[in-house]
């Protein structure tokens, strides 16, 4: 009985410990607005390539560390698959910084939030895989969420930044796709890939790599504490809990990131934003506490 519960606390401490390292990955992944509010008079290739750089250094270190420790995971030489996945990490990389560029925090990061549902759907046409009836309610009700947001903004101007971010979250979801069809793979390794892929191109597109120091820390601080530490953290807190509960916590991203752009520079959301937002998240949260929940009744 004492082993029993020693058990269930070590359990319950491991789980407290993922959710926490979430939490952390989503403050981290909520700077990435403020960060590029506050670059003053760096380009969008410029802030990229110091981004892309700082990112792969991070991300290295952390590949050196975990096989140093033993704890690496996957193959460590990518396939042609892996490969695809990281160019179309990059180009998500990339798409983010000119969506933020040309529209509200806001708009971003709720769109980038119906990423699952793109997944989901993704899945069927390249996996094969059997989506539940209640999935397709909630893709269905974070779709219409996104379209507020689109039809909205496409009515009063023709925004870039609306399709800029969509690509961003169309471009994510196959990455993820990718690396679910290519079986067991290092996922901080085609990241890592990335990183290096998305740096290249800034290079070569860069007028120029001369930025201020402002403007250099926060492109760094971007790379570090937006992408860098958010991607490890949430690789660390996919071994202690379950996925479905990291795209909960997760969910703090899209509250935090509105929030920090408004007390810095009070940049609001409009209402079509304000309408879409509680689609979304319901849909999102919906379908996270689903999966948990079909799962907890299936042992």
């Amino acid at each position: 009985m004492p082993s029993s519960q020693a058990t269930s606390r070590a359990c319950a401490r491991r789980r407290l410990a993922g959710r926490g390292l979430a939490a952390l990955a989503a403050l981290g992944g909520s700077m990435g607005g403020l960060f590029i509010r506050h670059v003053e008079d760096a380009g969008v290739w410029q802030i990229l390539f110091y981004r892309s750089v700082a990112f792969s250094i991070l991300v290295a270190l952390f590949l050196l560390t975990a096989r140093w420790l033993g704890k690496s995971g996957g193959r460590a030489m990518p396939t042609p698959t892996v490969i695809v996945a990281a160019m179309s990490l990059a180009l998500a990389f990339i798409l983010y910084v000119f969506s933020v560029q040309a529209t509200t925090v806001g708009n971003v990061v709720l769109i980038l939030s119906a990423a699952p549902f793109v997944i989901a759907l993704l899945s069927v046409v390249v996996l094969k895989a059997r989506v539940p009836v209640s999935t397709w309610a909630f893709i269905a009700v974070g779709v219409s969420g996104v379209l507020v947001i689109v039809v909205d903004d496409m009515m009063v101007r023709f925004d870039e930044g609306i399709v800029y971010a969509t690509l961003t979250m169309l471009t994510y979801s196959l990455f993820i796709v990718l690396l679910k069809a290519d079986g067991r793979v290092d996922m901080m390794m085609a990241t890592f890939l990335a990183g290096v892929f998305a740096a290249v191109i800034s290079f070569a597109l860069a007028d120029g790599l001369v930025m201020t120091g402002n403007d250099l820390r926060f492109a760094v601080s971007l790379g570090i504490v937006q992408i860098g530490v958010q991607y490890i953290f949430i690789t660390i807190a996919s071994r202690m809990i379950r996925a479905e509960e990291i795209a909960l916590v997760l969910l703090l991203e899209v509250i935090l990131a509105p929030l920090w752009v408004f007390l810095a520079f009070g940049e609001t959301l409009s209402a079509a934003t304000l309408l879409a937002a509680p689609l979304i998240l319901l849909a999102v949260a919906g379908q996270a506490v689903t999966a948990l929940w079909r799962e907890r009744r299936a042992r």
